[in-house]
């Protein structure tokens, strides 16, 4: 028989994808203002799997992956997932999204 328990903290990792590379950056400055510092930031990498968003944020895309320092409890993934909706909002004049950011 299996004990409950609390699951541990987890690290807090986020994509971004935009055409934008000054959209990503104005992300990246907000998600730190409320997730605190970041410890990865990779490099630019093209996002070419898919067309799913090109109607949306347009051709040449480019996608960076975050981390942040803080763990998080698991359970609070779908608030933080609620908040970067609303950023992606914030940074998308006219509603039409400019950035695609997804955390996990």
């Amino acid at each position: 028989m299996s004990i409950l328990c609390h699951p541990d903290p987890v690290k807090l990792v986020m994509s971004l994808i935009s055409a934008e590379s000054g959209r990503i950056a104005q992300a990246i400055d907000s998600l730190s203002a409320s997730h605190g510092r970041t410890d990865y930031i990779s490099t630019f990498m093209p996002f070419e799997y898919t067309d799913y968003y090109t109607g949306e944020m347009g051709t040449g895309l480019k996608r960076r992956i975050i981390a942040f320092e803080s763990l998080v409890p698991p359970g609070r993934l779908p608030d933080i997932k609620k908040s970067t909706n609303n950023l992606e909002a914030v940074l998308s004049p006219k509603g039409k999204r400019h950035v695609n950011i997804d955390p996990g």
